[in-house]
């Protein structure tokens, strides 16, 4: 795991800039490529993983040096892949899966990336083609965002800040992904807040070779109806799963550095750390614990460490651990987001214990069906049917009715589904929403009162209509909530303290089998993410599988309200954000919060906050 930059049209100095912004995710080394008379650099901050030795720098070239690479992200069946190109005349001489890729690269062309199992953020550099090449791996685990300042000249780079570090890119806001910021509590891609940059959409490969650029998708989640499974059995499912989810945990835990695993006593992080201790060796979990809260998940994480053995190491966090760790925690943030902090202190507790690379859970809620939106939601679509046919004045006055003093946000959000909702997506979409339509007008400023949904909402929405309900919303989870919130924040806050997390539930083998399974083997009421556990019966004690679900977060409810409330009223009281939103409603839905409101949740409340920090950091000066 690094973090990787480069230009073209702009000179080698640019790039030295850019790097120097991403040193906290490569610690270990540095290095800059420049081809003078294309114009081309490419730069890189290197973690290092495999083979340390000084011979995995990066840029790297091929034994031509027609081919030069910088990279982010591990492909972890790299010495699979190279053992079927030694036949051909290929030969190595470093152990790492940089060289592996040049190769691949070399004699696949572009189709190389059809063969890589892993996590990746590509720029490869051809000078005989003279063509610059971005890939993204197919989930979007790793980010890789671009900017065009001018014709013939683009910018790209592992994160935002490294991008406005150049100084080429004006610090102007996009309105449309502002207001899907507030209206998801994250920026749907391919935008992001500042305008003119945007983000590689995964499985994706862009091309620039002299005036011409062209995006191509290579992969994409299929669940259409007719690849589904019939002639196997379900003990032959499930005998799938369990062998790819244990191959995908192995692969994983290839490193030559100090490895452990995320656990919070759930079946997802559960099942990980099973696998991980069915390869030998004593794993090491991490577990965030919240003394005397509800939200506290720690006897479930330390039965889980027992059963399988595990050095266990438990990281207590306090309202006076996040007050005092706010503006390291503020420094990191590359992009505003309603969740993530979580993250950055279990990744840090992780760090500190020595570790380089993390095994987390993450994914498994979205592929297995775990949330309750996969229940719920599929049984209220042909409820909806007869409000669909009501003239649209109508289905607006019935959703008012659910307004008035006993208002809630659940009551709300049946409100705009009644009133909005046309198909399951919508539904999924509203569900996911933070701050609906009318709370968003009246916390917004113009000209950030527009709509939120993008084209590319849209299109997926579109896409996920051709599914059956339970594959439509894992679809939808995959491409937005998991891609937007999830992997962003997990890659931001994780490699903010140079930690490398793998997320084994989602590779895309594992994600291909499940995509293939009918659905109505996926959702059952004998256990929740049933084909999960069943995969991997006898492994997960009943305690843990049957237990209720609490998710990975914070009891920020009761801190905001309670311990952190001066250091809040602190930060509205220099409000910096006004321009964008009306900092009269802010104090006042903040002053609601307190009184118990039914209807402001404290998510709502962290979305604002989360954002008035970053644009502190990246509009006042801190981030420059």
């Amino acid at each position: 795991m690094c973090g990787i930059a480069g230009t073209v049209g702009y000179e080698r100095a640019l790039v030295e800039t850019m790097i120097g912004a991403l040193r906290h995710r490569g610690p270990d080394d540095e290095g800059v490529f420049c081809d003078a008379s294309a114009g081309v650099v490419l730069g890189h901050r290197r973690l290092s993983i495999l083979d340390l030795s000084p011979a995995g720098r990066q840029p790297m070239g091929d034994a031509t040096g027609d081919i030069w690479i910088s990279y982010n992200g591990e492909v972890y069946n790299f010495r699979e892949l190279r053992a079927r190109l030694e036949p051909h005349g290929y030969r190595f001489r470093t152990g790492t899966d940089t060289e592996v890729l040049l190769a691949a690269y070399r004699h696949y062309g572009d189709a190389f990336v059809e063969h890589l199992r892993g996590m990746f953020a590509i720029a490869l550099w051809d000078r005989k083609r003279n063509r610059l090449l971005l890939v993204r791996d197919r989930l979007g685990i790793k980010p890789l965002y671009y900017a065009r300042p001018a014709p013939g000249k683009w910018l790209f780079a592992s994160e935002i800040r490294a991008l406005l570090a150049t100084g080429e890119i004006p610090r102007r806001l996009d309105p449309s992904a502002v207001a899907g910021y507030f209206t998801f509590g994250s920026v749907p891609s391919p935008a992001t807040p500042i305008a003119g940059i945007r983000i590689l959409p995964p499985g994706t490969l862009l091309s620039v070779s002299g005036g011409e650029t062209k995006l191509t998708p290579y992969w994409e989640p299929d669940f259409s109806l007719d690849r589904k499974e019939s002639a196997r059995s379900e003990a032959e499912v499930l005998a799938t799963i369990r062998e790819t989810l244990e191959e995908a945990v192995r692969l994983r835990m290839i490193a030559d550095v100090p490895l452990g695993a995320f656990l919070s006593g759930g079946i997802d992080s559960s099942a990980v750390v099973a696998c991980m201790s069915r390869q030998g060796g004593r794993v090491k979990t991490f577990t965030i614990t919240f003394p005397g809260s509800a939200f506290d998940e720690a006897p479930f994480a330390r039965r889980v460490a027992e059963i399988f053995g595990t050095e266990h190491t438990e990281l207590p966090v306090t309202p006076a651990d996040v007050r005092d760790t706010f503006a390291a925690f503020s420094r990191a943030i590359d992009l505003p987001s309603a969740d993530g902090i979580n993250t950055y202190f279990v990744s840090r507790a992780a760090r500190q214990a020595g570790m380089t690379v993390a095994l987390s859970g993450l994914g498994g809620d979205e592929l297995f069906a775990g949330y309750a939106l996969f229940r719920r939601l599929p049984p209220l679509l042909p409820l909806l049917a007869p409000w669909r046919k009501l003239p649209q004045s109508a289905r607006t006055s019935a959703a008012k009715i659910l307004s008035g003093p006993w208002r809630s946000i659940a009551l709300d959000k049946i409100g705009a589904s009644l009133a909005t909702a046309e198909s399951l997506a919508h539904l999924y979409f509203i569900g996911r929403t933070i701050f609906l339509d009318g709370m968003r007008q009246e916390i917004l400023r113009e000209p950030f009162r527009v709509s939120p949904l993008t084209p590319e909402i849209e299109e997926l929405a579109r896409k996920s209509s051709h599914f059956s309900p339970i594959d439509a919303l894992s679809f939808l989870e995959l491409r937005h909530y998991m891609l937007n919130t999830l992997l962003r924040d997990t890659d931001n806050m994780s490699m903010a303290h140079a930690l490398e997390v793998r997320v084994p539930l989602i590779d895309h083998h594992l994600v291909e089998t499940l995509a293939a399974i009918p659905a109505a083997w996926k959702v059952g009421k004998d256990a929740p993410k049933r084909l999960l556990v069943k995969a991997l019966d006898g492994l997960l004690p009943p305690q843990i599988v049957h237990r209720p679900k609490m998710g990975f977060t914070f009891p920020f409810a009761h801190w905001l309200k309670g311990e952190l409330a001066p250091d809040i009223d602190a930060i509205l009281a220099d409000f910096r954000s006004g321009e964008i939103l009306d900092a009269r409603f802010v104090n006042a839905l903040w002053q609601r919060f307190r009184a118990g409101a039914r209807d402001v949740s404290f998510s709502r409340i962290w979305t604002i906050l989360a954002f008035e920090i970053w644009f502190r950091h990246v509009f006042e000066g801190e981030a420059r």
